[in-house]
């Protein structure tokens, strides 16, 4: 795993799933150069924004510190959800209402700045 994405370019990265996600009421995915991978889950009045790595792209003992630093300031990083798909995948996800608003929810620089934290090595 190389360096991050910094939390800004990923909020900009966000908003435009997010969108794109509610718009055309589809999963909307991004795999990104360091290997990072972002995606918005549109559901009806949420959606889920996942970060996270492809199965081929963790390394040993990666899940179990993330796990840790999670648990060690769950404050800072509670709302996010750590998930483990079928395919070996992992992921935080976070989940965001929008209801009858207009304009489409997108993580804070700072809830991706924490995401960013859980997920370096």
């Amino acid at each position: 795993m190389t360096s991050l994405v910094s939390a800004v370019e990923l909020e900009k990265i966000a908003f435009s799933l997010v969108s794109t996600a509610l718009n055309s009421k589809v999963v909307a995915r991004i795999a990104m150069d360091n290997g990072l991978s972002m995606f918005a889950y549109p559901e009806v009045d949420f959606v889920v924004v996942g970060l996270g790595y492809q199965r081929d792209q963790l390394r040993p003992g990666f899940i179990d510190s993330v796990l840790k630093r999670r648990h060690q300031i769950p404050a800072r990083f509670a709302q996010w959800l750590p998930a483990q798909f079928a395919d070996g995948s992992f992921f935080l996800l976070l989940r965001m209402a929008y209801g009858a608003r207009e304009i489409a929810p997108s993580p804070s620089e700072a809830a991706l700045d924490n995401a960013v934290a859980l997920l370096t090595p």
